[in-house]
């Protein structure tokens, strides 16, 4: 498996990212608890970099659950309500689906099953999940589990 430049390149900048927002915390804890010793220090590292990968994890695991469908359901009710209250946007959408198919737009746009609604937003063929945030993530919690250790 080749993995590509850009790949490593973007990897690289999200846990350049991590480690900012790691430091971000750090110095905020510094600022509040001024004048403590290198223990504590390693400590406040180890919370900050704890901190930015459980941020870092949890979005990349709701990116790969969105990616994966799972929000499928949410947005056809919420697509499904906007149809039904919303008239401007069910009047653009009755007139782009009349020009396509020819048929009558108020029945189409009523009658779209959930698995029509499905089968038309995955279309793209995107399945797999972007890993980025999950590499990054990672990279963090290890980093924090090897400053617990040293603390």
């Amino acid at each position: 498996m080749k993995v590509s430049k850009r790949f490593l390149l973007l990897a690289l900048a999200n846990t350049l990212a991590a480690l900012a927002l790691a430091a971000g915390i750090v110095l905020y804890e510094r600022h509040v608890f001024s004048g403590l010793d290198k223990l504590s220090y390693i400590r406040l590292w180890c919370d900050g970099c704890f901190v930015s990968a459980v941020i870092f994890l949890g979005s990349g695991i709701l990116v790969a659950v969105s990616r994966n469908g799972g929000f499928d359901s949410i947005s056809y009710a919420f697509s499904r309500l906007a149809k039904r209250f919303i008239p401007s946007s069910r009047k653009a959408q009755d007139s782009d689906q009349t020009q396509k198919s020819g048929q009558s737009s108020v029945q189409t746009a009523k009658n779209q099953s959930y698995l029509e609604y499905v089968k038309e937003r995955h279309t793209d063929g995107k399945k797999s999940p972007h890993p980025l945030l999950m590499i990054a993530g990672s990279v963090m919690l290890l980093l924090s589990f090897i400053l617990l250790v040293l603390a």
